[in-house]
């Protein structure tokens, strides 16, 4: 590579770390937003909670042992939840702190609504196995064991108080076992999943980085080429091209809209779809008119059968 060529490398290495950037700050903003969503699903248990209240009354299975305590810890889960948002639209504190901080808070409101219905036995604690999968996943798997830990002793203590005051039996402590396994057994197939889709959008990251190299170093080696090179998609708009081709088309402009060949040069793109109709691959040199000049071409498919474009 000459010294021309190197010193127009350094800008396309600048665009391919600016691509990598850019997926980096993409997959970012989508736990942010992931974060936002989880926030809405909080208001929309909440209001749940309260409508199931207001409307059945007394024959709601729902905060029948202690009413006012539920009432009172559903709107305080509703106020929680939308005072959440406000962190999570302008990304401050960092989003695993504000994650846990908010997983804390769903255990404490969840086992206090729980208590309010009269304990495991009310199916209260299921509403953690959501919360515990969606924060997985939004953690990317770092924190879920942790936050599974949190509710289960959580469900444990509430469980635990209720037998100290004669309001729940020991044998009960069964349904409090099976949801902590459960609380763990989503925690893990979070985490298992959180890591695959970690793996998969880095590998779709760094081959978006491999091809943009590729691309960078095949335009520079079609820079370098004698003969003019002109690359043209499947419907007749340039693609790429180098110094000497554009010297028989005329200057394209590359912020513009992808050039057409048809009204750059119509003999050549007459040739080319005539071209394509047989399909016989690479052909000999043609002889045709480029701007009034005679030039000669050589068509040379791209893909398979011919149906990506032409070289």
């Amino acid at each position: 590579m000459d010294l021309d060529a190197a010193r127009e490398f350094q800008p396309h290495g600048e665009n391919v770390r600016a691509r990598a950037a850019a997926a980096r700050s993409e997959f970012s903003d989508a736990r942010w937003r992931s974060l936002q969503f989880f926030n809405a699903y909080r208001i929309a248990v909440a209001i749940l909670m309260l409508l199931s209240v207001s409307l059945f009354g007394a024959d709601s299975f729902i905060g029948w042992r202690h009413r006012t305590m539920f009432v009172y810890g559903s709107l305080l889960y509703l106020a929680f939840a939308v005072v959440c948002c406000f962190p999570a639209r302008i990304r401050r504190p960092a989003l695993d702190w504000q994650l846990t901080l908010q997983v804390a808070a769903d255990v404490v409101f969840i086992v206090v609504l729980m208590h309010a219905s009269g304990g495991v036995v009310s199916g209260m604690g299921l509403l953690l196995l959501a919360v515990l999968a969606g924060a997985g996943m939004i953690s990317r798997g770092r924190l879920t064991l942790f936050h599974a830990a949190l509710a289960s002793i959580g469900v444990l203590l509430q469980h635990t108080y209720q037998v100290l005051g004669d309001e729940a039996s020991v044998t009960q402590y069964v349904h409090a076992g099976f949801l902590s396994i459960g609380y763990f057994a989503t925690a893990w197939v979070a985490h298992v999943l959180a890591r695959y889709t970690t793996e998969s959008e880095r590998l779709a990251a760094q081959r978006e980085v491999d091809l943009a190299n590729m691309a960078e170093v095949n335009q520079l080696v079609i820079q370098d080429m004698d003969a003019g090179v002109l690359v043209v998609d499947a419907d007749g708009r340039i693609r790429s091209r180098n110094a000497k081709a554009e010297a028989l088309l005329g200057p394209i402009d590359d912020q513009a809209v992808e050039a057409s060949l048809r009204e750059r040069a119509p003999v050549l793109a007459g040739r080319i779809s005539r071209w394509r109709e047989s399909f016989p691959g690479a052909i000999d040199p043609l002889t045709t008119l480029i701007a009034g000049k005679p030039v000669s071409v050589r068509f040379v498919p791209v893909g398979r059968h011919g149906n990506v474009g032409a070289v």
